[in-house]
């Protein structure tokens, strides 16, 4: 990865990607990461994200990568609590799949 280390934005969106691991560690710099219409359905592969700390741009489920509902979605977007779940472990994101993510929905999903 030491070729990519000055990569900012990075979309593998429909690669059948079940797993990130370490596999994104040497990409310091991204700030844009798109894994839309992937296989990924866990969310411990989502903390393996936050080894990247520059990272303000995130997207599981993008409707550009699919026609059909949810064809642009990874399985995990069906969780119970998958949004509240990453915007809580990624305070730095400033958009989540597609969306921006405001001052009041962070707040929301914040520990007391």
């Amino acid at each position: 990865m030491k070729q990519f280390a000055r990569l900012r934005q990075l979309w593998v969106a429909g690669n059948r990607i079940e797993e990130v691991r370490g596999h994104l560690d040497g990409l310091l710099l991204l700030e844009d990461l798109n894994l839309s219409a992937n296989k990924i359905c866990h969310f411990r592969e989502t903390l393996n994200l936050l080894r990247l700390p520059r990272m303000r741009i995130l997207c599981f489920r993008d409707p550009q990568f699919g026609k059909a509902a949810n064809s642009g979605a990874n399985p995990i977007c069906s969780l119970c609590n998958y949004e509240t779940f990453v915007i809580f472990h990624f305070q730095q994101l400033e958009v989540f799949d597609s969306f921006v993510i405001s001052e009041e929905i962070k707040q929301q999903v914040e520990v007391p």
